[in-house]
């Protein structure tokens, strides 16, 4: 029962007063809203909804600090704004994830670096054969076919002239040549014979003639070849060589003489609690202090 001012409970609960079979998770959370109807810094909005409700539940039967509940909505509104930028960095700290059980944590990087130069001489001996084989074929084949044809044709006229003399007693004196080219001459002829003969043929010669022939050369010429050949190399190289390592070392465990048992004791009580100082803190700016 309040003694100076009204318990918290009775804020959250008259926004369900109308349904009395609630439990009272279900009044808690139709009353939430309304108590947190204003904004205020926190790291992370997925934690509003269990901050208020765990608030409203450590503090549902401690009276308020204040005349009325506008009153104290003001302060509490005023004391997050003020306090949670603190408070929301501690609550951070609870999100880091490390290994009770492990006190020693060693990183080291150690980076060498080393340069020097570097003669190489090499000789070589190189000896070289190559050897191949070539074949050649080749077919030729030649056609001729020649057709001569000559026609001759030959005209041909003779005349000829004999004359028969014979000269026995004359009776009249005669002045003929007896050649014909007028040379000679016959003074007296008891008989004379003379004859004109002319005689004219022609001919006409053809001649036709084909030849025909065909040749085939087949001629295979295979020709096998090969060469030797030997070098002698000789190379010279200076290099400058500059070498980088880098050693990467990490140690991870515990040291000590320390027990594990020992290291979860001290874990557990060095866990911060940051809800309950949060609450502390709140109890004596928000409300009253009376047990």
């Amino acid at each position: 029962m309040a003694s100076y001012t009204m318990p918290l409970r009775e804020y959250i609960e008259m926004w369900s007063q109308d349904n009395e079979d609630l439990p009272v998770r279900d009044v808690i959370e139709t009353g939430r809203p309304k108590l947190f109807d204003f904004d205020y810094p926190l790291f992370t909005p997925d934690y509003k909804k269990d901050f208020e409700t765990k608030f409203i539940r450590n503090f549902y039967f401690t009276e308020i600090g204040f005349e009325t509940e506008e009153l104290f909505k003001f302060h509490l509104e005023n004391w997050l704004q003020i306090n949670m930028p603190f408070w929301n960095n501690m609550l951070k700290s609870e999100l880091i994830t490390f290994d009770p059980l492990t006190n020693t944590k060693v990183d080291s990087t150690a980076n060498k670096t080393k340069d020097r130069t570097q003669n190489d001489i090499k000789d070589g001996t190189q000896h070289s054969t190559t050897s191949g084989t070539s074949n050649t074929v080749n077919d030729l084949t030649s056609e001729t076919n020649v057709t001569a044809g000559t026609d001759t044709t030959e005209g041909v006229n003779e005349t000829r002239f004999n004359r028969h003399l014979e000269s026995d007693t004359p009776d009249s004196r005669l002045t003929i040549t007896p050649n014909t080219d007028g040379s000679g001459t016959i003074e007296y002829a008891s008989r004379i014979t003379e004859d004109n003969d002319t005689d004219s043929r022609n001919s006409t010669k053809s001649t036709d003639a084909t030849n025909d022939s065909n040749t085939t050369d087949h001629a295979t010429n295979d020709v096998t070849a090969s060469s030797d050949s030997d070098g002698t190399t000789h190379e010279t190289l200076d290099s400058t060589i500059h070498e980088t390592n880098a050693d990467v070392m990490s140690t991870t465990g515990k040291i000590g003489s320390q027990s594990y048992s020992q290291m979860i004791t001290e874990y557990r009580e060095t866990f911060l609690r940051i809800e309950k100082q949060i609450f502390s803190e709140m109890r004596e700016k928000l409300f009253m202090l009376v047990y």
